[in-house]
Parts: C-alpha cells; sequence; structure tokens
C-alpha cells in the first residue's frame, strides 16, 4: 500500500479529513488510533500521515503513545495534520520532537480550523459556520494532497505568535486536569445500558457495570462517550444538559468503534 493515513478521532472531525484526503491521495489506508498493548505499530507505507485533533494547545496523550511506538521505512515521506478550533499551539511541535526521537522525519506539518466539539468550552456552532468551516478545510486538503502526493518537505505550520512556552503550560495543566475531569463524567435516568459508550472509547477507558457506564482514569477527555450517546445520558458535571451535543455528521459511530481500515 502506497499511502497510509492514522488518525485519531473522538467525535469524527479527524476521521472525516482522513477520509477526504485519502480519497484526493488514492490507494490509501486508514487505521484508527486507539489503546494498545502492541510494543511497535509498525507501517510499510510509502507516505505515511498522521491525522489527530489539538487539545488544549498540544497532542493528545494517546497520539504521543502512538508514535512513541511508530516503525516507518527509513525512506518514507511522513506528514501530520492537526485540527483545532482555536489554535493549534505546540501541537506540530510536539509532533515534529515526538518523531524524531524514534528517528523519523516530519517531512510537512499541516494545521485545520474545524469546527468545535469540546462541550465544555459550548455546544455545537450553527450550520452556517460548521459548513464554512468544513468548505474551508476541504479547499485545504487538495493543496495537502497536492504537496504529499508531490513529496514535497517543507517546515511545519505555526499559526501562533505567542511564545511557546505559554502553550506548553497551558497544555500541561489541561494534561494533569485529565484526572479531575474524568470524574465529572456520568450517566443520568435517561441511560438505556446499550453500552455504545464503551465501545467508542479509544482508550478502553468505559465500562458496563450493572448496566451503567463507569469511567476509568486513562481517559483522553475527546468525550466520545458523551457526544456519540443516543439518549444524551451521558453528562459532564452539571454543564453538558443544556448543550448542543455534537459529532460530524458525516461520519458514524460504528466507524470508530473498533481499529480497522477503510
Amino acid at each position: 500500500m502506497p499511502n497510509e493515513i492514522f488518525f485519531f478521532s473522538g467525535t469524527g472531525n479527524s476521521l472525516a479529513l482522513a477520509k477526504s484526503l485519502a480519497g484526493k491521495l488514492g490507494n490509501t489506508r486508514l487505521t484508527r488510533i486507539a489503546y494498545t498493548d502492541d510494543a511497535e505499530i509498525v507501517s510499510t507505507a510509502e507516505k505515511v500521515g498522521i491525522i489527530y485533533p489539538v487539545y488544549s494547545f498540544g497532542m493528545p496523550k494517546i497520539v504521543k503513545a502512538f508514535i512513541g511506538k511508530l516503525k516507518v521505512p527509513p525512506n518514507s515521506y511522513v506528514f501530520a495534520v492537526c485540527n483545532y478550533a482555536g489554535m493549534s499551539g505546540s501541537s506540530m511541535k510536539q509532533t515534529q520532537k515526538a518523531l524524531a526521537a524514534g528517528n523519523i522525519k516530519l517531512n510537512a506539518g499541516f494545521g485545520l480550523v474545524m469546527p468545535s466539539n469540546y462541550l465544555p468550552f459550548g455546544g455545537a456552532e450553527p450550520e452556517e459556520k460548521f459548513q464554512k468551516k468544513v468548505g474551508r478545510a476541504e479547499t485545504r486538503l487538495e493543496r495537502i494532497a497536492g504537496i504529499v502526493k508531490a513529496g514535497e518537505s517543507r517546515n511545519i505550520e505555526n499559526p501562533w505568535y505567542f511564545p511557546y512556552w505559554l502553550t506548553e503550560l497551558a497544555n500541561r495543566y489541561f494534561l494533569k486536569s485529565i484526572v479531575k475531569e474524568v470524574k465529572k463524567l456520568h450517566a443520568d435516568d435517561k441511560c438505556t445500558g446499550c453500552g455504545l459508550c464503551t465501545k467508542v472509547c479509544p482508550t478502553v477507558n468505559v465500562r458496563l457495570v450493572e448496566g451503567k457506564p463507569q469511567w476509568g482514569t486513562n481517559c483522553e477527555l475527546c468525550l466520545a462517550c458523551l457526544q456519540w450517546c443516543p439518549v444524551h445520558a451521558v453528562q459532564m458535571g452539571n454543564i453538558s444538559p443544556d448543550r448542543k451535543r455534537y459529532h460530524h455528521p458525516d461520519i458514524q459511530a460504528k466507524e470508530l468503534i473498533t481499529d480497522r481500515e477503510f
């Protein structure tokens, strides 16, 4: 397989980008980044991509762990695409550094603005705003596909004009706060015990206990469990009942349930 794109996605934005880019590149395998005990993750593709959402100006923990296990051919072309609602912060620099630790060169790194999906910062965006962001992202993906096809090496995109230590501090605070924040997740009386929250969790952090979901500490705060709940029973403290849920309209929950090729 000439191309392989690894993606991490909770509510579908990154998967939607990965599917679109794969279609533009052609002959591309899509592989989900999810929890694994594997010591190594080997790709034999000539061009390897990594697509993920930015969490508080940085990479999700699971993406960093994945990169630490990734093995690619010596002459492969490696690129990354991060997506965010506000700012990318130091995420692409983190990606570059993590790959370099495994002697992998990041040939190109891009950032795309996508609809916001972190419920504590507000509910789903209005349809018009959603369509504008997705349309702009599609236009940029055309350009990115051209760069990847040509195998062009470029400086990573860093649309951030403040000191990186600020974003690094914010990201470290977020990572430390996850254990506290995950304790706010719970299911209310609407829960039917369907178990979808356990299936879409990329870190195997949710399990059913007597028909109700319980959360562990291995959480990314991707909120897939909350956003995909079919009856809106999963809540985060007292902020979520009144906020509109979000998952990418072109993605189905079943596409995020197991590691599979698309």
